[in-house]
């Protein structure tokens, strides 16, 4: 099938799109009886649904842990744009209405890139330090496919935490809103990566997690001070031995098939599949995921492809954790990423054309042929891309045509 990738802003489709956490049972599945969608951005960063959507609702049965605990995380995206999410936990179960801008929370996991997670079953291991009772936990994702416009989504799930010997009380953990903490522009101050722009920026944005040299959970990802879209918020520097990885491997990690068994090369092999898995360059040297990118994440250990070329990427040695009580932490290496890695739909968007161009290889050399048009399509099979100035719609929806050679992707759904 072709690969076709399409960006515009301003227009929406009615067809499903975005995207929503699905385990642990949310307070809207809770509503529903079983999950249901919930899909749609939330009003910004500004406003008490960034918090949480709903109001609180009755704790399943599945949503009842001890602190320590490994627990299973699992989202849906129906459009799988670029960006990252985070998961929180808040004790102000009790706020309703508008109310629900004053929670505060503290975050406890990273997770970058969460398309190329999609549906995957992940594991978070619970700080064994979490106070015990009634709470939410909370996950974010912040969208950067129409940059720089940010698109927020949340869902809050409420839980029951019993207390391990390590649970400290409520009050001794830093919280905050998170209410108008992220920026509602890409170009703010604060800012986030543009996934559109020069270069290959692999750096999420967010406050520390609650223990700021926690090695769990991808924590990392946003614990160094000086890094690029670092948000300060309070946090605790010494945690109980959590910010010590108990483990050699992070306790987030994708669950493989058992009839996916990782590729393991020695440093003078390289799999033919490290020479089609997706880079930004040559043949993929880091390791390649089971969705065919390259990177250097636990996420994409599936095959190994480190003794390809000779720009070798050894593996990322365990951080060495000082014996003080605040060391200093360097952010996990981030995976390396492609911009025009989103699936296409079947179709051809329709609307006045503004080029068209042939012989046209890949969906990012469309894109760059097509910057400051509505639209991009590309056709893999053609070779072919098409710029358009506008779009097509019929009551309020994108025209699309049924052209068996093409597949488009709306990066607004």
């Amino acid at each position: 099938m072709a690969i076709v990738f399409a960006v515009f802003s301003g227009l929406i489709m009615s067809c499903s799109g975005h995207g929503r956490l699905q385990v642990p049972t949310t307070r809207r599945n809770v509503i529903n009886n079983g999950d249901i969608y919930e899909n749609d951005p939330v009003s910004g960063s500004t406003g008490a649904d960034f918090a949480c959507r709903n109001d609180p609702q009755s704790v399943p049965a599945e949503n009842k842990w001890t602190a320590g605990d490994q627990i299973d995380v699992k989202w849906l995206l129906s459009a799988k744009h670029v960006g990252d999410c985070a998961l929180w936990i808040s004790y102000d179960h009790v706020k309703t209405g508008s109310a629900k801008a004053d929670m505060k929370f503290f975050k406890i996991a990273n997770w970058f890139d969460c398309k190329s997670m999609d549906q995957d079953t992940l594991k978070v291991t619970l700080p064994s330090w979490l106070p015990a009772g009634r709470a939410v936990i909370r996950w974010d994702w912040y969208a950067l496919h129409v940059f720089p416009t940010i698109e927020y989504y949340s869902q809050c799930a409420d839980v029951n935490i019993n207390a391990s010997v390590n649970s400290l009380q409520v009050s001794d953990v830093p919280a905050y809103s998170v209410v108008n903490l992220f920026p509602t522009s890409g170009k703010d101050a604060a800012g986030m990566r543009n996934p559109f722009g020069a270069g290959v920026d692999a750096n999420m944005a967010g406050p520390p997690c609650a223990c700021q040299n926690a090695k769990d959970n991808g924590c990392p990802l946003t614990a160094d001070t000086g890094g690029k879209y670092y948000i300060a918020a309070s946090a605790m520097a010494s945690c109980g031995g959590d910010e010590v990885d108990s483990t050699p491997r992070p306790t987030i990690a994708r669950i493989i098939d058992a009839t996916s068994t990782p590729t393991v090369a020695g440093n003078d092999s390289c799999p033919s599949k490290c020479s089609s898995c997706i880079t930004y360059s040559g043949t993929c040297n880091q390791w390649c995921s089971k969705y065919n990118y390259c990177g250097n994440t636990e996420a994409h250990k599936f095959i190994d492809c480190t003794g390809c070329g000779s720009d070798v990427v050894s593996p990322t040695p365990a951080p060495v954790v000082s014996p003080t009580p605040a060391p200093v932490v360097s952010p996990t290496p981030a995976p390396v990423v492609s911009d025009c890695d989103e699936t296409g739909i079947d179709g051809m968007l329709k609307g006045k054309k503004d080029g068209k161009f042939k012989g046209v290889e890949t969906p990012c050399a469309c894109l760059e042929k097509c910057k400051g048009s509505k639209g991009y399509t590309f056709s893999a099979k053609k070779k072919m891309c098409v710029c358009l100035k506008s779009l097509k719609t019929k009551k309020g929806e994108l025209v699309i045509k049924d052209k068996a050679d093409f597949v488009y992707m709306s990066s607004v759904q």
